[in-house]
Order: structure tokens, then C-alpha cells, then sequence
């Protein structure tokens, strides 16, 4: 209701406004829809957007990872061939070493069975067995810096001379530390020449503290040296190897691995006699 006034501001009367309810609701519904229309216009703006924007990342990302990948294969592909040029060299200056000496001609292929033969009696497992028969192999690998008048001198080394030839054992560790599949077999390179006893070298370590595969060449290397001719000395006979061998044992070598070649000798000569010896030539056992 409204009232009604004369020019001179007296009360005429009265008016009556009606709303029609149908017109408001049909106006509000009609505001409401326009702006769920602007609103699912904005998200879907704002989606298209998203979307676009992810398929352009995810595209990029792809690339970059095809890229990435690439370049692994290649780094990849350029590490085992470097891997593989080096167990090369060392397999080179390996039969370099033998072959500057003839009297140790074979003498890394000799060591590797007898060890793996101490080895297979003292259970080492499938890992243990490839591990201590490469280390057997390039055992003597540190001798190619090892000048030709010590190496292959005809008779017995002056002290000097022997403080350089031990060095082989550190340069040979170092050799093969290079080689990252290698990385096992860098103890018992580095330490067969220690004693149980504690009187080798280099580093004069004792009993269990020697790697047990070292402990197994430095045997097989000297069950070698022993029956081998030298210029200067005739290698001892089999038996006469076999009594040093054990009368060396928790001296020189560990009681363990001085049973188990002696389980060898008697169950499996073969498997530690030079080749050309009979079996039949073993008495001692």
C-alpha cells in the first residue's frame, strides 16, 4: 500500500501494488540459469586448459625420458665396453707376465685348479668358487712392474730385490681394482702371500684375519713353486711337497685349508698333481 497526496499534501487516497509471483520466478530461474551457464563455461574453459596444458607436459616428459633413456643405453653400452677393454688388458698383461718367465709358464692355470680343488673340499659356495678361481688366475698380475733382472733373475733374490718383488702383490691389487667386476677378488690378489703366522706381507695380517681365498691361493701357489724346476733349483718331489706343506700348517699356512688339500691328495689326487705326474706318485698321504 501507498498513500496518496493533493498538491497541497492532504490525503487523497490510497494504491495497491500487486507482484505477480510467476514473473519473479520465472526471472530468478532465468538469472540462476545464465549464471550456471557462465560458471560450467569458466570450468569447462579452465579443464580444456588443464588438459592441454598436461598433454603438452606429458609430451615433453616423454620426449625427455626417450632422451634420457637413450643416453643411458649408450652410457650403458660404452660401460661394459670399457669393462670389457680392461678385463683385456689385465688378461694381457696377465699372460705377458708368464710369458717373460718361462719356468712360470702355466703357473696361473696350475694355481686356479688346485685352488678351485681346495675350494670345491671346503664347500665354498657357486659365488665363493668364481670369485676365488679368477683371483687365482691373475694372482701374479702385479708382476708385469716387476723389472725383467729380478723377475726372471737365475737364482736366489738379494734382499732388496726381494722388498721389490713383493711389491706385486699391492700393484696387482691395484691392477684389478679398476675393473669394477673385479672388486671381490682384490683381497686375496693383495694378501695370498700373508702367513697364518703373521710373517708375510704386506700388510703381516694372521690366522682368520687372512681372506680365506688367499689364504687357498697362497697355498696352491706354493704347492706350485715347490714342485716346479727354477735355473737355480730343482722342485721337491711330490711327497717331499706334500710333508713341507704340512709341516707349514698353522705356520705358514691355515690349518683349514692344510686338511682340506690333504682330503684332496687322498680322495682326488689328479686334482692337484702337475699334469704330467702320475697319481700313483703321491706316498705321503
Amino acid at each position: 500500500w501507498a498513500p496518496l497526496s493533493s498538491g497541497k499534501g492532504r490525503p487523497v487516497g490510497a494504491a495497491q501494488v500487486f507482484l505477480e509471483p510467476t514473473a519473479l520466478d520465472s526471472s530468478t530461474a532465468s538469472a540462476t540459469r545464465t549464471v550456471w551457464v557462465v560458471v560450467g563455461l569458466v570450468f569447462a574453459i579452465l579443464w580444456l586448459a588443464l588438459v592441454l596444458l598436461v598433454r603438452g607436459a606429458a609430451a615433453r616428459l616423454s620426449r625427455q625420458n626417450d632422451v634420457l633413456m637413450g643416453r643411458s643405453r649408450d652410457l650403458s653400452e660404452s660401460s661394459l665396453r670399457l669393462e670389457e677393454n680392461l678385463m683385456e688388458t689385465i688378461e694381457t698383461l696377465n699372460a705377458a707376465v708368464e710369458a717373460r718367465d718361462p719356468y712360470t709358464a702355466g703357473h696361473s692355470q696350475r694355481v686356479r685348479r688346485v685352488a678351485l680343488a681346495i675350494g670345491r673340499e671346503l664347500s665354498l659356495s657357486a659365488k665363493q668358487l668364481g670369485t676365488l678361481g679368477t683371483a687365482a688366475l691373475f694372482h701374479d698380475v702385479g708382476k708385469i712392474g716387476i723389472p725383467d733382472s729380478i723377475l726372471t733373475k737365475a737364482g736366489p733374490l738379494e734382499r732388496n730385490e726381494a722388498v721389490i718383488m713383493r711389491e706385486h702383490v699391492t700393484r696387482g691389487a691395484e691392477i684389478v681394482s679398476k675393473v669394477s667386476s673385479f672388486q671381490d677378488i682384490v683381497h686375496a690378489i693383495r694378501h695370498h702371500h700373508e702367513r697364518w703366522d703373521g710373517l708375510g706381507y704386506p700388510d703381516g695380517q694372521r690366522g682368520n684375519d687372512i681372506p680365506l681365498e688367499a689364504a687357498i691361493i697362497g697355498l696352491a701357489d706354493a704347492w706350485d713353486a715347490m714342485t716346479t724346476d727354477r735355473p737355480y733349483a730343482h722342485g721337491l718331489t711330490l711327497n717331499e711337497a706334500m710333508l713341507q706343506i704340512r709341516s707349514c700348517r698353522e705356520k705358514q699356512f691355515s690349518p683349514a685349508v692344510v686338511d682340506a688339500f690333504w682330503r684332496v691328495a687322498k680322495r682326488h689326487p689328479s686334482d692337484i698333481l702337475p699334469p704330467e705326474a702320475p697319481t700313483s706318485a703321491l706316498v705321503a698321504v
